[in-house]
């Protein structure tokens, strides 16, 4: 993309900025982040692009970069950029820097003004008591013990909702070992390739064996997931 025009190659701010709006909408965040930022190297009072420019990094997963320029959006313009201060915060916790963090949380339930102000200061709210519990239990008891099941549990997908019970371990698992993609005119049969399915895996010694589906709890089109046990063992839910 060329967006220098006129004599010597003067700097086209509104051709850019259609360019950078077009990317960011049709979710093209590298290039709408390299836009934006070239608009802000050339015209740092245009904060405007501030957010979207920030927007793009969190979107892109580059949290460190973009905790920098929401912070740097809000103090640019606190008034019209106050959003950005929440989004400076969760990119700081993002981070795992947690102390950090909720400080701008704090400030952001104090100052925010939005017609979705209760929805914002209430999720800030949470995020706050997460920062908290994830700095109490920042060090884990060394009594507990991690230890990776191997291929015959473990999935490159998602597996979750473990539940043992006799020497069987029941769990939810996408249990696929060739990789999935979902289009649109694909059939149901084909779409109940990515939902979850129960399996169970018998413990042998300190090994697993080969999970095995459990096709009696199978329904068409439907996720099979968070199994567990009535108190007394008896009823599986």
């Amino acid at each position: 993309i060329s967006c220098f025009a006129g004599t010597g190659g003067k700097f086209d701010k509104k051709l850019y900025r259609k360019e950078a709006d077009e990317a960011f909408k049709a979710g093209s965040i590298f290039s709408a982040a390299d836009l934006y930022l070239k608009i802000w190297e050339n015209d740092s009072s245009d904060k405007s692009v501030l957010f979207n420019l920030a927007q793009s990094y969190f979107l892109a997963r580059d949290y460190e970069t973009a905790a920098t320029w929401f912070k740097r959006g809000y103090y640019a313009d606190s008034a019209a950029n106050t959003l950005s201060l929440y989004y400076a915060a969760l990119t700081t916790k993002m981070q795992g820097k947690y102390a950090g963090a909720i400080p701008m949380f704090k400030q952001f339930g104090k100052v925010y003004k939005g017609d979705d102000a209760v929805k914002m200061k209430k999720w800030a709210k949470i995020e706050i008591d997460g920062c908290n519990f994830a700095m109490k239990e920042a060090h884990p008891d060394p009594s507990i013990k991690f230890k990776h099941l191997g291929k015959e549990v473990n999935s490159n997908y998602a597996d979750q909702s473990p539940a043992l019970k006799d020497g069987v371990l029941y769990f939810s698992s996408i249990h696929a070992d060739t990789v999935l993609t979902m289009k649109k005119d694909r059939s149901d049969a084909k779409k109940d390739d990515v939902l979850m399915k129960l399996y169970t895996s018998k413990v042998n010694g300190e090994d697993y064996t080969p999970a095995e589906q459990v096709k009696t709890f199978s329904q068409k089109g439907k996720h099979i997931s968070n199994s567990a046990f009535s108190e007394d063992g008896i009823r599986f839910l």
